[in-house]
Order: structure tokens, then sequence, then C-alpha cells
């Protein structure tokens, strides 16, 4: 009886497991677990990178993408048009060339209208704003100089900043001017030789796209047969990561273009458009692009008039919040799956190495090695290592 009534206390005393911060001690140390991922990740991108610099690999690399370039193009837009012409074939019960010719004939007809409404509007508008230029200036001049009169009001010496900034406008007004004309050939002459190029993959693309389906199993054929499965699946998620992205990424541009179109219109900025294609274009820098595409606008709305430079601000806020709580979360959803402090270290390392190409590359970059990470270490068994 005794043995019983001890056995009974020492059950009694043992300590009862807390489900609820056993669950939250795990999900922090998975947190802190994906954390450190992320971080060899950067530094394996980084040591890389520094090896390739090292070796002169990314100027080779660069220099035959040059070489290459309609091929690249026409194997990013065959890889973009591949969905749509599996659709028609699937749903359409077509086969793939009639699919193919379809997609490409409504893409072109898309792509030329545009072309043909903003074009015009466009080039008159940089004209407008080139032959205004001297104006702004001006405009910057004089607001400088009344910000600087009210700073000397407060008693703070100011002459020497003053004599800086507009030494520095001065310098840039007068090298613009003289170089415009130089700087217009070579604008024109690179679009010229861009617009080839670009025409030429188009044409690559067309027929790459009338045997897309191929090119994944061919080279799913120079792998071992018991990888097949491992490939399939790394291929897939790779695929639909980067082309959601790209996709997403796209529609945001043209529907932050024409909001911003509209409102930089209605707060009175001169060449809206101009002002609008830089946001367009900048917006593809996570975070840090609405800022670097909104500046020029705000600084050039301040030189019209202190409305519409307010007006400016509100018209790019607007479109900003239009852009966090609508375009992304509709159109792009959780598509990267990335911690924002992920998205911040890619873009400063990638930004650093590789500037304003690197901080665009960065997202997709860091999305596809997460991926390939993942499947290689949901697969290790069969590739026989340690991830």
């Amino acid at each position: 009886m005794e043995k019983e009534k001890k056995e009974e206390k020492t059950e009694e005393k043992k300590p009862e497991v807390n489900i609820k911060n056993l669950n939250s001690i795990l999900k922090i140390s998975k947190k802190i677990l994906n954390v450190t991922y992320i971080i060899m990740l950067l530094l394996l991108i980084v040591l890389v990178t520094i090896i390739a610099q090292k070796l002169n690999i990314i100027n080779i690399i660069g220099e035959l993408l040059g070489v290459i370039l309609p091929l690249f193009i026409g194997f990013v837009i065959a890889w973009l048009l591949d969905p749509l012409i599996k659709k028609l074939i699937n749903n359409g019960k077509m086969n793939r060339p009639v699919a193919t010719i379809i997609v490409y004939v409504v893409m072109l007809a898309i792509a030329v209208s545009l072309i043909v409404l903003i074009t015009p509007q466009l080039a008159s508008q940089i004209r407008e704003f080139i032959s205004s230029f001297p104006d702004i200036v001006e405009d910057i001049k004089h607001t400088i100089n009344n910000l600087l009169s009210v700073i000397k009001n407060t008693g703070i010496n100011s002459d020497i900043t003053k004599k800086e900034i507009y030494s520095s406008i001065g310098k840039l007004d007068s090298s613009i001017t003289k170089n415009l004309p130089n700087y217009l050939f070579e604008f024109g002459q690179g679009f010229v030789t861009f617009a080839a190029q670009f025409g030429l993959g188009i044409m690559v693309a067309f027929y790459l796209s009338l045997s897309f389906h191929k090119i994944k199993d061919n080279i799913k054929d120079l792998f071992p047969e018991k990888y097949h499965d491992l490939y399939h699946e790394l291929v897939t998620r790779v695929n639909t990561t980067l082309r959601s992205y790209v996709t997403g990424v796209l529609l945001v541009m043209l529907l932050v273009f024409i909001s911003q179109s509209i409102g930089l219109a209605l707060a009175g900025l001169k060449a809206p458009l101009v002002f609008a294609l830089f946001c367009a274009i900048t917006d593809v820098i996570p975070y840090f692009g609405p800022y670097i595409g909104g500046i020029p606008a705000i600084v050039v709305g301040f030189t019209i008039s202190p409305i519409t430079g307010v007006l400016t601000i509100l018209a790019i806020l607007i479109v900003q919040s239009l852009e966090n709580y609508f375009y992304q979360p509709l159109i792009m959803g959780h598509t990267m799956q990335l911690h924002p402090i992920t998205i911040m270290l890619g873009l400063l390392v990638f930004g650093h190495f590789f500037g304003i190409i690197g901080m665009i590359l960065a997202t997709p970059a860091i999305a596809s090695m997460k991926v390939i990470f993942e499947v290689l270490n949901k697969n290790k068994n069969i590739l026989k290592i340690k991830l």
C-alpha cells in the first residue's frame, strides 16, 4: 500500500507538457532556421559574386548576353506566352501551330495599338519637357533661393551652401545643354538597335513557341532517369514562381503607368506621361522603386507652383496606396513568399554588385534560389547529400 501511495505521489508531481508553449518554441525555432538559411544564401551569393568579379566572369557573361540578346529575348517571350498557347491547345482543341499564330497575332495587335496610341503623345511631351528645361532650372534656383533666405533669417549662414548648390546646378545645366544633341543621338541610335534586336527576338520567339514544349523534355533526357522526377518538380516550381512574378510585375507596371498618368495630369504636371513611365519602370524595384520614380516628378511639380507640388505628392501617394493595397494583392498575391527583410537584404547585396539591374533581378533571383534549395532539401535522399 505504501509503495502504491508513493507511486501515486510521484505521478502527481510529474510536470505536464504545455503544448501551447511547445508550439510557440517550435515556431520561433523554425523562423530562426529560415533566417539562418536566408543569411547563408545571401553570403553564398556574395561569395560567388566576388569570385566571379575577380575571375572577370561577370563581364564575359555580359558580353555574351549582348551578342545573343535576340535569342535571349525570344526565349523569354516564348516562355511567357507558352501558357496561353497551351490553353488554346487544350480548351480550343487546336494544334500547336494554329494556337501559336493566334496568340502572336493578338499580342502583336495589342502591342502595336498601344505604341500607336501612346508614342505620339509621349514624343510630344518629351519635346515640351526638353524645351522647358532651362525654365525648370531657373525655377529650381528660385525655390532654393527662397528656402535659403528663410534659413538665413534664423541666423544660420547659408552663403557657402548657396554657392555650392548654384555651382552644381549650373554645371548640370551647361552639361545637359552642351551634350543634349549627343545624348539624343545616342538614345536614338540605341533605341533603333534595341528595336531591331527586339524584332528579331519576336521572330525567334515564334519559332521557339512552335516546339517550346519539347525543350524541357530534351533537357530532361540529358540527366539519368532516377533524377527525372526531381528535374520535373524543380523546373515546374521555378517556372511557376518566375512566370507569376514576371507577368504580375508587367501588369502592375501597366496599371501604375495608367493611374499615374491620370493622377499627374490632374495635378497639373508638365509631361505627365514621361514621369508616369519613369514611375512605372522604377516600380520594378521593390520598396525603393516608387520613391526613386516619384522624386523627379515632385521636384518639377514644386517648380511650377507649391500647389502643383503638393498635388503631385498626393497623386504619387494615392497610386502607391492603390498598388500596395489593391494591385499587388490582387495580381501578385504572395507569389514570392519572401519576408520583406529578405527582399531588402537582397536588394542591398545585388544593388551593391550590379547597380539598378541587380536591384531589379534581386527578388526573382532569390525566390528561384529559395525554390531550388527547398526542392533539393526535400529530395536529399535521392541526391544523397545533406542540406
